[in-house]
């Protein structure tokens, strides 16, 4: 149970709800203890798994509303519009006329290109963030409109593509979510936040230029993007768990 804990603590942007979750475990394994006999023990823990659902539900439906109503939406707009004129440049600049691979059509890399420029975006809304956000709602919000805009390419688009870019986007989206939180955690964010979105950039890129050259590897190459938060999510989790650890010998 206290490995549970560790790691929802190191995965979770809300301290809230990591010991909301810990005292219900808390109360599970108590009452488990003092339950009378094997059936009691089963009630006990179908009461308490349904007591987890409800508190799993009210994280979810409070985190969305404070990403809707308290202003978290209007910086992640502000960040994706900014991101999507860089990148855009970006793209313009290395590949020539992004649209060609869309038959030409605005719309259609619009709605392929705004979803990945909003992964960046919220990182930059957590990272730089200097309250606790409401990630989970930041990061519902923006897969709602991811899958809005793929059902919308379905439909628009003569080629048809399966769900599996669209769990890997949301994959990734993940994996920067919990990069940004740790960044947050940081004294002076700016630097590590620099790093970090100069080294997403830079694989994006590269993933770009090798994919014409990829060959019968081109399955593979779209991995190398959860890969960079997911290396740099446990490096930075590395260093500040050592710092505290060092902390706390000293101050003992």
């Amino acid at each position: 149970m206290n490995g549970l804990v560790r790691w929802l603590r190191r995965l979770s942007a809300s301290d809230t709800a990591v010991r909301a979750v810990e005292q219900s475990l808390l109360d599970w394994q108590h009452e488990v203890d003092e339950a009378p006999g094997v059936l009691g023990a089963f009630m006990s823990d179908f009461r308490m798994a349904a007591g987890i659902g409800r508190l799993i539900w009210s994280v979810l439906w409070h985190d969305v509303a404070d990403a809707l109503m308290k202003g978290w939406w209007l910086r992640l707009i502000g960040w994706t519009s900014a991101l999507v004129v860089g990148l855009g440049a970006i793209a313009v600049a290395v590949f020539g006329d992004p649209r060609v691979g869309y038959r030409g059509s605005s719309l259609l890399w619009a709605l392929d290109f705004v979803p990945g420029a909003m992964i960046f975006a919220v990182f930059l809304t957590i990272a730089r963030a200097r309250r606790t956000p409401p990630a989970i709602g930041l990061v519902l919000c923006v897969a709602a409109t991811k899958a809005i805009a793929f059902a919308a390419f379905q439909q628009l688009s003569p080629y048809h593509r399966h769900w599996s870019p669209f769990i890997l986007w949301f994959l990734v989206l993940a994996l920067w979510t919990l990069l940004g939180d740790r960044v947050r955690r940081k004294t002076d964010s700016r630097v590590p936040t620099m790093i970090s979105v100069a080294i997403g950039f830079g694989m994006a890129v590269l993933v770009g230029v090798l994919w014409p050259l990829a060959g019968t590897y081109q399955d593979y190459l779209p991995w190398l993007t959860p890969a960079t938060p997911a290396a740099l999510w446990f490096w930075f989790m590395w260093r500040q768990e050592r710092a505290e650890h060092q902390h706390d010998e000293v101050t003992v």
